[in-house]
Formats: C-alpha cells, structure tokens, sequence
C-alpha cells in the first residue's frame, strides 16, 4: 500500500529531524536508522539510504482497465 509505505517513510524522517543540524547530519542519523516500528512493519535504511527489506510495488493504471499490481520485488 503506497498510503503505508510513505506513511512509515515520513515517520521515519520525523523521528530524525532536528532544526539544529544540518543536511548532511540529518541524512547520517536517518541512514543509521534501525528497526523504526511502522504501520508495515519494521523500517531500516541502508548505507545508502534505502530501505531495507520493503517491497517496491510495480502498478500498471489504465483509465478503462483501472489499475492492478504488475510485478513485486523485494530487496
């Protein structure tokens, strides 16, 4: 559910946020972040940044077709 999905992600960015420090230290404490509890489950980031363990969820729409779950990855 991509509603859940960026509802953890801003969760997780709120929980690192601290108007005294600058960009890069807020991208250094948001990439050590570990087991962040959200609605789809635990959240952690990477060395690089991404989240580890969370599904990307391909969707095709069509006006006509609607929409539907295309393929499915996890990493």
């Amino acid at each position: 559910d991509p509603a859940a999905l960026g509802h953890d992600a801003a969760t997780a960015a709120l929980s690192v946020f601290d108007p005294r420090l600058d960009g890069a230290a807020l991208r250094d404490r948001l990439r050590s972040l570990r087991d962040q509890a959200g609605v789809t489950g635990k959240l952690s980031l990477g060395a690089a940044g991404s989240a580890l363990h969370k599904p990307v969820v391909l969707v095709r729409l069509d006006r006509e077709a609607g929409s539907r779950v295309v393929g499915r990855l996890v990493r």
